[in-house]
């Protein structure tokens, strides 16, 4: 009952707030509620910016929950806001459960700050897409904990990350709490453990707010599945031998990247579960649409690579003429952009040799799997386009630049501009799309949690 009074009291937020919110938030909470909130400054970003951990009540168990580990999912950081201040103000909402709660509203600043443009609406893909930004894999701070599995050797955790692992090493927790969010799709869960009454339980949270669960495609081949859209939380090692086993060459060359933060957390406390909720901003009901088409999952899927195939060299063609004229090689926008355009390149050979040799792609394929390998597919190939416009948007800015190197650059911006409106139209005309309310978004995380947290207390008793 109490649980259900918290979820239902989540604000009708408006929009997403920023860095400057919400760091402002958490000092009025702890000078507000001194003995019950302690602020903790854990490190700092690679511009500088301090790293901020709420600690509220007390308990034998650690619960760690971090937003915006990517900075272009800003849900969870309005989740843990919400959640912050209803724990230090409820007494009852604590005494229900026996942990300690610590609390990142933004693991990542500096890249949230660059989303922040699209932070205030409108919300439209179009926006989104535009002001959107991603870090480079080898720059997320969710994917860039140590590794060293057969070939691959990753031990360059950003200042972020190391951060985080220092939590992690000091609390161990029992229960972790990665939040994401998608920007189109259905809603789905990743889990550490899972048993058939969770899945049940994720399910009902998400259907009684008239939300689609994910009924497309995993987000990759190997990831496995426990449910209508729960699958086990997916690790680097399985993504190696993935690539090994389909592409015949060495993923240590593909793979860019470290382990995640569910990995490190495993090697601390290997009885923990983490859980991380992927709630998307944008809405189709295709994407829940389990109406049977006249064409194999092989078909949808090589179709899927051909469309990304076709996006990429053009926008690379585009790209090449701009490249040599470019001072700021090293901006945020262009690396992202770059390791992108790559990964694609790399993901589509290996999906078409699974698609080839797998026969579970005989089947036919749901409007649902159309849906999600195709026209959300090309969604998220132009936000690469818009990250591209802005890094050049922000050479054109120098003063250095001449005239004839403008003339360049514009041109390129003008040729790209123009593929993103024509992508963008097309995108527009394919979906029948809405924004659903940050409220909603909210209240899954939320209660995801709340419920799960719930039920690993119920167990720790019977143990006992």
């Amino acid at each position: 009952m109490l649980i259900s009074r918290i979820v239902d009291e989540v604000p009708d937020y408006r929009y997403f707030k920023s860095v400057e919110e919400l760091n402002e938030d958490s000092f009025m909470l702890a000078r507000r509620m001194p003995d019950l909130v302690t602020l903790r400054k854990i490190g700092r970003s690679r511009n500088g910016e301090d790293i901020i951990l709420l600690q509220i009540g007390k308990g034998s168990k650690e619960a760690l929950l971090f937003a915006c580990p990517h900075p272009n999912e800003p849900v969870g950081a309005m989740m843990l806001t919400y959640l912050s201040e209803r724990l230090a103000e409820d007494k009852a909402l604590r005494d229900m459960f026996d942990f300690r709660w610590n609390i990142i509203k933004c693991i990542d600043p500096d890249g949230t700050r660059l989303n922040e443009p699209w932070f205030k609406g409108p919300f439209t893909i179009g926006n989104f897409a535009a002001d959107y930004y991603r870090p480079a894999t080898y720059e997320q701070v969710e994917w860039t904990f140590p590794v060293d599995y057969k070939t691959l050797k990753f031990d360059a955790p950003l200042p972020e990350t190391r951060a985080l692992m220092d939590i992690i090493v000091e609390l161990k927790p029992d229960f972790m709490y990665s939040l994401h969010n998608s920007g189109f799709g259905g809603a789905f869960f990743y889990l550490s453990s899972a048993e058939e009454e969770l899945s049940a339980l994720l399910h009902d949270i998400v259907k009684r707010r008239n939300i689609p669960l994910h009924l497309g495609e995993a987000e990759a081949p190997f990831i496995k599945k426990f449910a209508d859209a729960v699958f086990k939380i997916p690790t680097i090692r399985e993504n190696y031998d993935f690539i090994a086993d389909n592409m015949g060459l060495d993923p240590a060359g593909v793979i860019n990247m470290g382990a995640s933060s569910y990995e490190f957390l495993m090697e601390h406390n290997k009885d923990a579960f983490a859980l991380i909720c992927e709630v998307p901003c944008f809405y189709d009901h295709k994407i829940e649409d389990q109406t049977v088409m006249d064409m194999t999952r092989r078909e949808v899927l090589l179709k899927s690579v051909a469309i990304s195939s076709e996006i990429i060299n053009r926008t690379e063609g585009i790209l090449e003429k701009a490249e040599p004229f470019f001072l700021k090689t090293q901006s945020p926008y262009l690396k992202a952009a770059r390791q992108l355009i790559l990964m694609y390149k790399n993901n589509n050979r290996a999906r078409a040799l699974w698609a080839e040799k797998n026969p579970e792609m005989e089947a036919k394929a749901t409007v649902a799997q159309y849906f999600d390998s195709i026209t959300c597919f090309e969604f998220y190939h132009l936000i690469i386009i818009g990250m591209l416009i802005r890094h050049l948007d922000s050479e054109m800015e120098d003063t250095l630049q001449g005239e004839e190197v403008l003339k360049q650059l514009k041109e390129a911006r003008d040729l790209l501009s123009a593929y993103f409106q024509e992508l963008n139209d097309r995108l527009e005309k394919e979906l029948e799309y809405q924004q659903i309310p940050i409220k909603k978004l909210v209240e899954i995380q939320l209660e995801s949690a709340l419920r799960i947290m719930q039920k690993i207390n119920k167990l720790d008793k019977n143990k006992q």
